[in-house]
């Protein structure tokens, strides 16, 4: 936002239009962003905002904005925990390729000879784990991204820091879910009844898995049943 739109505002804004700075000013600095308002600006849109009607409008925006700054750092915090578990499944990848091409692997301190196939199971298991992780933190993700944004389309709140959180955060996991892929990590291995191997596709793609509803009216009673 422009020194010339703020000082429009501050000078002659409405009230929604001096609530909706103040809450785009405290989504800047939420995610580690210095805000566009000095101290002195802060503190004379909150003294200007006066009367049951410009009180009304502020809260109501002042509430729309702690509900997104709570749910969306909860929504990083999920995309922290999903990126770490792309970490581990990429090394948990490299860990068996490592001990497929090895010729003798030894245990902790080289005091013992430590059984090459029973190695490479207890990683392949690990690895079967890790992916349907990886699955279900994406649908996690994914449906509290489109309740991101179904909340602030039917709030009518134009906090773009955080609109743009949420693009962030989608576009992020897109390129780590991209990666995955490039490492066959949508695959999983399945054993049936008989004991057989079956290749099981988890997931196309992230524009292929399907927002879970269940899921989403539980994050929505969560974060935004108080408005």
């Amino acid at each position: 936002m422009s020194r010339k739109d703020i000082s429009k505002i501050l000078t002659a804004g409405s009230a929604r239009q001096r609530a909706l700075l103040l809450a785009n000013h405290i989504a800047a600095t939420t995610f580690g962003k210095e805000g566009f308002l000095t101290s002195k600006e802060f503190y004379a849109l909150l003294s200007s905002i006066k009367g049951d009607r410009d009180i009304r409008i502020y809260n109501k925006i002042k509430t729309v904005e702690l509900n997104l700054r709570f749910f969306l750092l909860n929504l990083n915090q999920l995309r922290m925990v999903f990126f770490n578990t792309v970490l581990q499944y990429l090394l948990l990848r490299q860990t068996i390729t490592m001990v497929e091409t090895s010729i003798e692997i030894k245990g902790p301190a080289q005091k013992q000879w430590v059984d090459k196939d029973q190695a490479i199971s207890n990683l392949s298991v690990a690895l079967e784990r890790n992916k349907i992780q990886l699955m279900e933190l994406i649908i996690q993700i994914k449906t509290g991204v489109q309740l991101g944004k179904d909340y602030m389309e039917e709030k009518g709140a134009d906090i773009r820091e955080y609109n743009q959180k949420v693009t962030e955060i989608e576009s992020t996991v897109k390129e780590h879910v991209a990666i995955v892929l490039s490492h066959r990590g949508n695959l999983a291995i399945k054993i049936d009844q008989a004991g057989f191997y079956q290749i099981q596709k988890l997931f196309n793609d992230y524009d292929s898995i399907d927002v879970d509803p269940n899921l989403y009216k539980q994050f929505k009673e969560l974060s935004f049943s108080h408005g």
